[in-house]
């Protein structure tokens, strides 16, 4: 999926871009493929599988989730799979300490990130 690039960091809080035409890709950085679209970056950003109810994390994803948790997502197929793993990562960091509810809030914002990916 090719999204718009709002900093030169981070491309995991913006949306679709719309009515980008398959032109071959400008440049590769860091593995990301980018090109120039109307004076806008965009980046190609692999997304979350869904076929039916099965899902299949892309690798970026699992490491995104396992750099977070430092839990491995595994025998994830389903959003109720996802689900499960989100409640086992928020029970393994328990407490109500400010990092943990931090903590928390980026798991939380991070499965909801895949939620609209797929």
């Amino acid at each position: 999926m090719w999204v718009r690039l709002e900093s030169q960091r981070d491309a995991t809080e913006v949306e679709p871009a719309k009515n980008v035409s398959p032109e071959p890709v400008l440049r590769l950085h860091r593995g990301v493929a980018r090109r120039e679209h109307g004076g806008e970056t965009l980046v190609c950003v692999p997304t979350m599988i869904r076929l039916g109810t099965h899902i299949r994390l892309t690798r970026p994803e699992a490491e995104r989730l396992f750099r977070l948790t430092d839990i491995e997502p595994v025998n994830i197929h389903t959003a109720a799979d996802l689900d499960a793993y989100v409640a086992r990562c928020k029970a393994h960091y328990w407490g109500r300490s400010r990092d943990t509810q931090f903590l928390h809030w980026l798991i939380d914002q991070e499965r909801a990130r895949l939620e609209v990916a797929a």
